[in-house]
């Protein structure tokens, strides 16, 4: 048996720097890709073509909806839409290609200033595409060939120093390590979440136990507010992180590109 694990996050559909295929019709509006969508979808189809070949010798399609489909109305002028719904029927677009090959599709909630407090956006996506239970969780532990994933959006921070990336996640492994032993359980093989927009993959082993955690890359680039709250931003991670299940034995691949947020001119003098 060979599984094809996805997870998608941080797609932030109806942002302006945000995922987006080339055209989206809201009732009499028509709206067109930015140079930053062009961008990301361009990569996006790079990495559809490279998951669609992995396919072609796999058994099945897992996919993971990690958080943040849609942008949210909060700061209208970010988005090329406020509404909740064409930003919900975007992401749907964008996604269908892989759920309806998708053996099954499980959804975890992502953050509320994005999605609304109650969360209805990520179920309503959640009942398009056929996910497990039709709704959006909290946190979920998946098994899949006896590899045990565990889910949520928000985990530990990658660090804010180049010098001691990792260390909170390291030790949040540990720490759920130690709390598993205590309670008599086995804790996960593999630990995703999402919403920092890093790619930042940490392995640990404690003693004969090997645990994986990984901070996923976005769907979407820095806007405004990323770049003056982030003074040392000026690369955004864009792709995905998929896994490759034979047998009960896992492989990460990636597909992880960068987007310089940062406009950079040779300079020359005038006239």
């Amino acid at each position: 048996m060979r599984s094809i694990v996805l997870p998608i996050s941080d797609t932030h559909c109806g942002l302006k720097v945000g995922l987006m295929p080339t055209k989206v019709v809201d009732r009499d509006s028509h709206y067109y890709q930015t140079d930053a969508q062009q961008w990301l979808w361009k990569r996006w189809l790079q990495a559809r073509r490279k998951i669609f070949k992995e396919l072609e010798q796999a058994d099945e399609l897992v996919v993971f909806l990690m958080g943040d489909p849609i942008h949210g109305s909060g700061k209208a002028d970010e988005c090329f839409s406020p509404r909740l719904k064409t930003q919900k029927d975007t992401f749907v677009q964008c996604l269908l290609p892989y759920t309806n090959r998708a053996s099954s599709v499980y959804c975890v909630k992502g953050t509320k200033w994005h999605v609304g407090e109650d969360g209805i956006v990520e179920d309503q996506i959640a009942q398009e595409l056929g996910a497990h239970g039709l709704k959006a969780y909290d946190k979920l532990e998946v098994d899949i060939q006896g590899v045990r994933f565990m889910l949520q959006h928000k985990g530990p921070s990658p660090g804010a120093r180049s010098w001691t990336k990792g260390n909170v996640v390291r030790g949040v492994m540990r720490t759920i390590f130690f709390n598993a032993l205590k309670d008599g359980r086995t804790p996960a093989d593999i630990y995703i979440w999402a919403h920092y927009h890093e790619f930042l993959p940490v392995p640990e082993i404690i003693g004969d136990h090997e645990m994986f955690g990984c901070i996923l890359p976005a769907w979407c680039v820095a806007n405004e507010y990323a770049l003056a709250v982030i003074k040392s931003l000026e690369l955004s991670d864009v792709g995905m992180v998929y896994f490759v299940i034979e047998d009960g034995k896992w492989e990460r691949k990636t597909f992880v590109k960068k987007f310089d947020n940062v406009i950079r001119i040779q300079h020359a003098k005038r006239g």
